[in-house]
């Protein structure tokens, strides 16, 4: 997944939603809410902050949905195992590989 020039990337993502997820009692956040809790933590600028024409949501939300439905893509957090999807309007859980992939930063 290509970078664009002073933007957040699908790849920017990948310790800070495991750091989030981690520190969650039971492992798993909803997508809505992993979005409050990265947007807190990135601070998204410009591009990434701006609403998306006729929607209600910004660049950067995008881009954390990205992560679901990017799931079969290589180097895909959920892909790589470090996260397992699961289901609508249910989110994200962090795997033991992942808990492992975040030890090993």
């Amino acid at each position: 997944m290509a970078k664009k020039p002073n933007r957040i990337s699908e790849t920017d993502l990948l310790y800070p939603t495991l750091e989030i997820l981690a520190a969650q009692p039971s492992g798993e956040m909803t997508t809505s809410d992993l979005i409050v809790e990265l947007e807190a933590r990135m601070k998204p600028t410009g591009k990434d902050a701006e609403l998306i024409d006729g929607r209600k949501d910004t660049y950067f939300s995008q881009i954390v949905r990205n992560m679901v439905s990017h799931k079969t893509a290589p180097g895909n957090i959920i892909a790589e195992g470090f996260v397992t999807h699961l289901g609508a309007r249910k989110g994200l859980k962090i795997t033991d590989a992942g808990k492992a992939h975040l030890s090993h930063r």
